[in-house]
């Protein structure tokens, strides 16, 4: 999982130090900067998926994407750390940017190996010269040169060379989900996408992948008969080109008819149902083990009593895979470790990323209070970074 992330000049992040665990539970106000936090970890995916232009035409171009400041900090750069059993690696890029525009790639750099005491491989190009060359490629050098183009990021070339490479891509490159509940109604095309993409476009597709494993599929059928009510079962049928999904409703009958059931298709469900029933599918599909699971305020939509449900799932797959969870629910919050929060705050227009502060982290850990109740009370605070050391958050 990614246990490190070092950013500046990212929209509205000057310089930060975040450290990661397995569950981290975003929370600050309106415009602080979570979103902008979680796109920091999408813009790696989708550079190192689409390439580095795509992934900065998407974003309207370098100039909103690196941080605005009166004297302009041209230089965008990211470094994460990824940490697992088997993997430990460093990756690295900075991206130079100048007038109406104009960017290019300034330095690349990746180190790889199974513990941080012992680097097996790496790289590292600055500009469109190679400083060190992977192991495997040495005595190969002249077949590197054309991947060294200004605007052309290396690992994922290099990811076909050396396992280490290509599993160190594969934890950064995770997934980011924004349910849109009108997304799940609609019949849509079979995929052969593996994973659930960020709004649920290929839904039906991934539902029909879990009924596969009848344990997964279970635990998704009795996470969401407990928040709504009289749903009994769940099938997806194939509708011409199409796949429809449908609810098994039961407990319809008045007191004078007999109780039955009847399948409604998802465009007779409410909002709430769907937003739940589109992250029960994000977190008990397939995931690859320890690899990146984001939801932006998976609290939308849903009534509070849902949300025990909810963070017990979360709970449940973080032994799997890491999870990153926006909210600024209080109810949610409070049903989670005060180390599990991470706090952002905003101040003079640059964003800062931490841990509670001592004194309320001893309060919620005493049970004086929950975190909630301190969210409603003052707000939650962040530990100030020099009082961090070593410590987790920036």
């Amino acid at each position: 999982m990614i246990t490190r992330v070092q950013v500046k000049n990212f929209r509205s992040f000057a310089d930060i130090d975040v450290k990661l665990g397995s569950l981290n539970v975003l929370v600050g106000r309106n415009g602080s900067g979570k979103s902008a936090f979680l796109d920091i970890l999408r813009f790696v995916r989708d550079a190192l998926r689409m390439g580095l232009e795509t992934a900065i035409d998407n974003r309207h171009g370098i100039a909103a994407l690196r941080r605005w400041a009166p004297r302009r900090p041209y230089n965008v750069e990211i470094a994460l750390t990824v940490q697992t059993r088997r993997l430990w690696g460093e990756y690295s890029f900075v991206i130079m940017s100048g007038q109406h525009g104009a960017y290019r790639k300034g330095r690349e750099m990746c180190r790889v190996g199974k513990l941080p005491e012992k680097v097996d491989d790496g790289f590292e190009i600055k500009g469109n010269k190679w400083i060190t060359l992977p192991k495997r490629l040495v005595q190969r050098s002249n077949r590197l040169n054309r991947l060294t183009e200004s605007d052309t990021l290396v690992l994922p070339n290099m990811s076909i060379f050396s396992p280490f490479f290509s599993r160190l891509r594969h934890y950064l490159t995770g997934n980011f989900y924004s349910i849109f509940p009108n997304t799940l109604r609609m019949p849509q095309k079979p995929s052969n996408e593996r994973q659930l993409l960020d709004h649920g476009e290929n839904f039906a597709s991934i539902l029909r992948r879990i009924q596969k494993n009848r344990a997964r599929f279970t635990k998704l059928l009795r996470a969401l008969g407990q928040v709504v009510d009289g749903v009994k079962d769940l099938r997806v049928r194939q509708v011409g080109g199409y796949l429809v999904t449908e609810l098994e409703h039961h407990d319809l009958g008045s007191l004078n008819v007999e109780k039955k059931s009847a399948w409604f298709e998802l465009d007779q469900e409410s909002d709430g149902t769907l937003r739940l029933l589109g992250m029960l599918a994000a977190l008990y599909q397939n995931q690859p083990s320890q690899a990146l699971l984001a939801l932006e305020e998976p609290e939308n939509a849903l009534h509070p009593g849902a949300l025990a449900v909810l963070s017990d799932v979360l709970y449940e797959a973080s032994q799997q895979n890491q999870i990153l969870v926006t909210t600024q629910s209080p109810d949610l919050i409070s049903r989670f470790k005060a180390d599990e929060l991470l706090v952002v705050e905003r101040t003079d227009g640059i964003s800062q990323i931490g841990p509670i502060d001592e004194m309320q982290r001893e309060a919620v850990e005493e049970q004086l209070f929950t975190s909630g109740d301190l969210l409603r009370i003052e707000g939650l605070r962040r530990e100030p970074a020099v009082l961090l050391g070593g410590g987790r958050g920036a």
